[in-house]
């Protein structure tokens, strides 16, 4: 069993980065746009192995 608590702070979830290794502004925000996770997102996972 394993669980996972997301965004529990409610912060911004920044989604739009520069991915173009050649772009000095490599790896930074290119807008200010948000999405991601939702706010306080619980996530449950189980798995089994054998």
């Amino acid at each position: 069993m394993r669980l996972d608590i997301l965004n529990v702070m409610n912060d911004r979830n920044y989604v739009d980065f520069n991915n173009s290794p050649l772009d000095p502004n490599y790896g930074r925000r290119s807008t200010y746009s948000t999405g991601g996770n939702a706010p306080r997102t619980v996530k449950l996972s189980a798995g089994f192995s054998f």
